[in-house]
């Protein structure tokens, strides 16, 4: 019933269907690892590295309100490509954080350019989906938030495997 849904949906939609999955699976790869990261091989303590996960989580509360803003002055898709494209600038700068301070500084860019993205992602549903089939089309945006967050950290913990966890950054951007 999904697949079907979805392949009579609107190419907007798939894309935006799309771009959530790999995203998720961007944050996926990173989140469950990055105290890891920061305690084990960067030296931050176990409490600093929490501060940082908190920082990270005040920070989205903004970015959601402004990405809300910034939907209806510039339109859906240009915050959708910003966030997206922002998102894998940040996620690249944890490659080169090295202590709390930028931990923390990335972190709270990555969240807050992160949740740039919902706003304009539920935005484009109520654009290109009929009123009767939102639900519907809602519902299959978290389903592919929800699978990037499964595989993400099951790519994670293969490529730490193979190469190490500090890659991760490479390949979450």
């Amino acid at each position: 019933m999904l697949l079907a849904d979805l392949r009579a949906a609107p190419r907007a939609f798939k894309v935006l269907i799309a771009s959530a999955l790999v995203e998720n699976m961007a944050f996926g790869l990173i989140i469950p690892l990055l105290t890891i990261y920061m305690v084990r091989d960067v030296g931050i303590s176990e409490s600093l590295s929490g501060v940082v996960l908190a920082g990270y989580t005040l920070s989205g509360i903004p970015g959601m309100i402004f990405g809300g803003m910034l939907v209806d002055k510039i339109g859906r898709r240009a915050v959708l490509l910003m966030s997206l494209g922002l998102m894998s600038l940040t996620i690249f700068l944890y490659f080169y954080a090295f202590d709390f301070v930028t931990f923390l500084l990335v972190a709270m860019a990555d969240s807050f350019v992160g949740s740039l993205y919902m706003p304009a992602a539920n935005a484009m549903i109520a654009d290109v989906i009929p009123s009767r089939d939102r639900p519907k089309a809602y519902s299959t945006l978290r389903i592919a938030w929800n699978v990037g967050m499964i595989f993400g950290p099951a790519l994670g913990v293969i490529i730490v495997a193979a190469y190490s966890i500090k890659v991760l950054f490479l390949f979450g951007a």
